[in-house]
């Protein structure tokens, strides 16, 4: 986890007030601000919306024909198996 420097930037976003009022009492239970939880659970998850976020590409690729698709067999034989 990173400490909030000077070169940090501020980020705002609207979210539904029941998504607030779970962060807020996320906060509370954990003694700890709510920007800090909210900083905290981006930092987590965000290299799994990346993960997505490629695998999507790829796939949008493939349906594109930018990128080729390999069948089971195919991948079997050019692997030797």
């Amino acid at each position: 986890m990173t400490t909030p420097t000077i070169s940090d930037s501020v980020l705002t976003i609207r979210v539904p007030s029941s998504l607030k009022e779970r962060l807020t009492n996320l906060a509370a239970a954990s003694d700890r601000s709510v920007a800090y939880c909210a900083r905290t659970l981006i930092e987590e998850h965000i290299a799994d919306a990346e993960y997505a976020a490629e695998l999507h590409a790829k796939v949008k690729a493939i349906k594109t024909g930018e990128r080729r698709a390999y069948t089971a067999e195919e991948a079997r034989k050019e692997l030797g198996l």
